[in-house]
């Protein structure tokens, strides 16, 4: 007979301590005698009580976003802006809204829900000016983990672009180019 080596005799003790252990107990078959359990008492209806929650659907399901446009080379009647979302990944109401010659307005976006796990928020932004195309920028930036109440103050973005005009203006074929 075969006597077994050190780390061998360790594995099968091991083995074997983890079938009596591990393993689950038989369960009890109709023929056993089992101690019949006791009946639960009678369950007594009682109304539910009011709830002091904020239900899930009166909750605010996303975070707030406020987006702050600087837009260069407006004239003076200013140009109508709209904020949609970029991707399919971000869910949000689109907001359109009037920015003045200056070319500076702030917007907030409400309950802007991300799909994805990125975090990433993309925004299309559509200017549109008299007397030129619209022009969709896309622009965005990723989102901080955590929930609102870690957070100090609401999100804030800062978007530079260029006017469609001012582009066009650029652009223009009188202008020298060098």
């Amino acid at each position: 007979m075969r006597t077994t080596s050190g780390p061998w005799r360790a594995l099968a003790l091991a083995a074997g301590l983890w079938m009596a252990f591990a393993s689950p107990a038989p369960a009890l078959g109709a023929g056993d005698d089992a101690a019949p359990s006791p009946k639960p008492a009678p369950k007594t209806e009682t109304p539910p009580a009011e709830s002091t929650a904020v239900e899930p659907a009166a909750r605010s399901k996303g975070r707030k976003v406020e987006l702050k446009l600087v837009i260069a080379g407006l004239g003076a009647e200013g140009c109508e802006v709209e904020v949609k979302p970029g991707n399919p990944a971000i869910e949000f109401e689109p907001q359109t809204f009037r920015v003045p010659s200056n070319g500076r307005a702030a917007v907030t976006l409400k309950d802007v829900e991300l799909l994805g796990v990125d975090r990433n928020c993309t925004f299309a932004v559509v200017v549109r000016e008299k007397d030129q195309d619209p022009k969709t920028i896309y622009r965005g930036f990723r989102l901080p983990t955590g929930p609102a109440s870690k957070r100090s103050g609401d999100l804030s973005f800062t978007c530079f672009l260029s006017s469609a005009s001012r582009i066009a203006e650029l652009q223009s074929d009188d202008r020298a180019r060098r």
